[in-house]
C-alpha cells in the first residue's frame, strides 16, 4: 500500500504535466483585412433586419454602393440612438470596419451621424 501511494505521488505530476494545456491557435486567414473606413453617403433600401439593428444600402457621392450594417451592439449607447432616424433618402455619415461579403463592400458602423 505504501509502494503504491509512492508510486502514484510520481506517476501523477508526470501525467498533470503532459496534459498541461497548450495556447489553442484560432486565428483562421482572412480573405480581405478589415480597414476603418468613414463615408457619406443616401440611405437607398433596407437589404435585412435584426433584431438589434439591420443592414442598409448606402450610395456615395461618387455612386459606390455599400453595404451598412447598423446595429445597437456595434454603435454602442450613444451613436445607437440614431437609428430610429435611419430611413430610405437619409443621408449619414458613418464610421466603421470595411471588409468584403459575396463581392459586396460592407461597413460595420461604429459611429452614425444623421445630416439633417
Amino acid at each position: 500500500m505504501k509502494y503504491s501511494f509512492l508510486l502514484l505521488c510520481t506517476i501523477f505530476p508526470l501525467f498533470a504535466y503532459a496534459y498541461e494545456e497548450q495556447p489553442i491557435n484560432n486565428t483562421a486567414p482572412k480573405a480581405q483585412q478589415e480597414q476603418k473606413m468613414t463615408i457619406t453617403g443616401k440611405v437607398i433600401k433596407k437589404i435585412e433586419q435584426g433584431k438589434d439593428g439591420a443592414v442598409w444600402q448606402v450610395q456615395t457621392e461618387d455612386q459606390q454602393l455599400f453595404e451598412v450594417m447598423l446595429s445597437i451592439p456595434n454603435l454602442g449607447k450613444l451613436y445607437s440612438r440614431s437609428l430610429v432616424l435611419v430611413q430610405e433618402g437619409a443621408l449619414i455619415t458613418v464610421t466603421g470596419e470595411k471588409f468584403t461579403l459575396n463581392q459586396h463592400p460592407r461597413i460595420i458602423a461604429r459611429i452614425l451621424f444623421i445630416n439633417l
